[in-house]
């Protein structure tokens, strides 16, 4: 406020104290939101270079995500009653439009899909309402009759751990017993013909919520958490495996400890990518994230790229025609559940 020490002032002194005035309180209010961290500079900038698509048919988050021809193949996820849905959605960027297919036979979350571009295969989850119970079942999705089969058990039952396609072979690994006891075993199952699943070297940590993902030949696990129900502590530890070898070692943590941004991970161009997120241990705070992080495994390093417009955990995500596709996950945390459709050119 500015004070005079004149008891009268004219109309234009008065607009000029008037305009001063206002800057002075736009100026503390933004020194206010620099403290909070969400100045209003930092909130123009991380969503003016956004755009809204055509949003998600449902509000969904964890919805395990492949990317088949240029299409993002959403199945299932939790919905916003935190219900498993047991659809199929398709959206192609190039139309801006979606395509629902019929109910899926195994209505479960947190199960993790791997393809190799014909087939699709789901293994384990939680199975029925929240919160579930963890299933061995293992189906297969054939993307051109639109159809599942059945596939052998694992063998055990798993949630929330991580399955990958590499030569001919399906790879399961960590993930929950039940609804906290944490897991390392690796098991394997030959394509098209294994009847069995066969023990491998188990993962180094064991963890739950990670992503695994293939790149060059070479099987990685990134972040997770520790336990599920009770206590859950995310984890910034990465490993990965050499099926060759038979061998895992550690590679770069991540920045922070970090989970739930499994269908938010991809590869472009030689480099990893995971998009939002949870983190429920560190000062990054509880719940979800707004970071988009990228590792680069020629140098062991992650770096930071331009943030998502909003925090979300599990959104599905990935770069289409150079353009990053970001669709509904949990804002803030698992609840409210968003439908939205976020593109941005990739920097």
């Amino acid at each position: 406020m500015i004070f005079h020490e004149s008891g009268s002032i004219s109309p234009m002194q008065g607009r000029a104290s008037v305009m001063v005035g206002l800057r002075i309180l736009m100026a503390a209010i933004a020194l206010h939101q620099a403290a909070a961290g969400t100045t209003v500079g930092q909130t123009a900038k991380t969503t003016g270079d956004w755009t809204r698509a055509t949003p998600s048919p449902i509000e969904r988050v964890e919805a395990p995500t492949l990317v088949v021809k240029n299409q993002i193949y959403i199945f299932g996820g939790f919905d916003k009653g935190l219900r498993p849905i047991p659809f199929l959605d398709v959206y192609d960027p190039a139309k801006d439009s979606w395509t629902r297919f019929d109910k899926m036979p195994l209505v479960a979350t947190h199960l993790n899909p791997a393809t190799d571009g014909t087939s699709v295969w789901f293994a384990g989850g939680y199975k029925g309402p929240h919160p579930g119970k963890a299933t061995a079942e293992v189906w297969r999705f054939d993307l051109a009759s639109k159809t599942f089969h059945e596939m052998p058990s694992l063998p055990a039952p798993r949630a929330a751990g991580g399955l990958v396609y590499r030569d001919k072979t399906l790879h399961y690994f960590g993930g929950f017993a039940d609804r906290n006891k944490t897991c390392g075993e690796h098991w394997t199952l030959s394509l098209p013909d294994g009847k069995e699943w066969q023990p491998a070297p188990e993962l180094p940590k064991m963890r739950g919520h990670f992503s695994p993902i293939v790149l060059d030949g070479i099987i990685y696990a990134l972040g997770g958490q520790l336990g599920h129900d009770a206590n859950p502590q995310d984890m910034a530890d990465c490993h990965r495996y050499d099926p060759k070898t038979k061998a895992w070692s550690a590679c770069a943590s991540i920045p922070f400890n970090r989970s739930h941004f499994e269908p938010g991970t991809f590869e472009h161009k030689g480099k990893l990518i995971i998009v939002g997120g949870r983190s429920n241990n560190t000062k990054q705070g509880n719940p979800g994230v707004a970071h988009i992080t990228e590792y680069d495994p020629k140098t062991d390093q992650w770096k930071e790229l331009p943030p998502l417009p909003v925090r979300l955990l599990a959104p599905a995500a990935t770069i289409l025609d150079g353009k990053l596709i970001v669709i509904a996950g949990g804002m803030n945390n698992t609840q409210p559940v968003q439908s939205t459709t976020w593109i941005r050119k990739h920097p």
